[in-house]
């Protein structure tokens, strides 16, 4: 009985000990596959990423070299700037060198000449009262400037220039006593030596800038037509062409009765 039971006692220690070693074995086995399995899918990873940073890298490497080019077409446009600026600053003085040289001959030409001159087939007289300012007379008509001026002989004709402040010059065609009757004809005014002035200047802004006469003369007014009040009135008329560009009135004009008058012949010329 004892020798039965120490023979199962004994089978079933040999029977567990194989059932263990099974065991260990098809855990070993499942943790090597498991293993080859993880490394399968690191070793994928790891390509995946590989590929990913050559595309980043290429990517980057587009975005590197497009913005290499704009640098370049900013430097460029930037280049192609500063060539324009220098070439105006250039031309810029060229012309101020040329403008100042025509304005010392035309100062010399006034001596001599002792300012007279025909300009437009018209005879004039032009005064220098000062470095800044001269006098042109025509006929009745005397006009004040501070503009630089020169005289150019174009076809055997003498032409007075204007140069404006934009850099543009300006021929001026019309003479200040043919202004002053386009002037005076719309304000309905006259032009007496005490109450009248003519001025040619500059008006306008920028590219609209141009030379006209500034005629100021004064006319007899009354207010709501009964208490009597000088008005200064003004007007502009185009240097080049003639051209009527603006009245200008004090603001209470409205309420005020004027007295219109008629200028006398001012284009008498010799």
């Amino acid at each position: 009985m004892k020798a039965r039971l120490v023979a199962l006692l004994f089978i079933f220690i040999l029977l567990s000990s194989s059932f263990s070693v099974f065991a260990e074995e098809n855990d070993s086995v499942s943790l090597n596959d498991s293993s080859e399995d993880v490394d399968d899918i690191e070793d994928v990873d790891d390509i995946e990423d590989v590929e990913d940073l050559e595309n980043e890298s290429d990517e980057t490497k587009d975005r590197r070299e497009k913005i290499e080019e704009k640098r370049e077409e900013r430097k460029e446009k930037i280049e192609e700037k500063r060539e324009d600026r220098r070439e105006k600053i250039e031309e810029r003085m060229d012309n101020r060198e040329e403008r100042l040289k025509k304005m010392i001959e035309f100062r010399e030409r006034i001596k001599r000449d002792k300012g007279k001159m025909r300009i437009e087939g018209k005879n004039i007289t032009i005064n220098e009262l000062s470095e800044e300012r001269k006098e042109i007379i025509a006929g009745k008509i005397n006009a004040k400037t501070g503009l630089n001026l020169s005289a150019e002989d174009i076809d055997n004709k003498t032409l007075l220039r204007a140069y404006l402040s934009n850099g543009r010059h300006a021929f001026i065609k019309v003479m200040p006593n043919r202004a002053s009757a386009i002037a005076l004809e719309r304000l309905k005014a006259k032009c007496l030596e005490r109450n009248c002035s003519v001025e040619l200047k500059e008006v306008g802004v920028g590219n609209k800038t141009r030379v006209a006469y500034v005629v100021e003369t004064e006319k007899d007014s009354r207010i709501l037509f009964i208490f009597p009040k000088k008005m200064r009135v003004m007007a502009d008329v185009d240097a080049e062409n003639g051209e009527f560009i603006e009245l200008r009135k004090p603001w209470w004009a409205f309420m005020a009765k004027e007295k219109d008058e008629v200028e006398e012949d001012l284009e008498d010329e010799d």
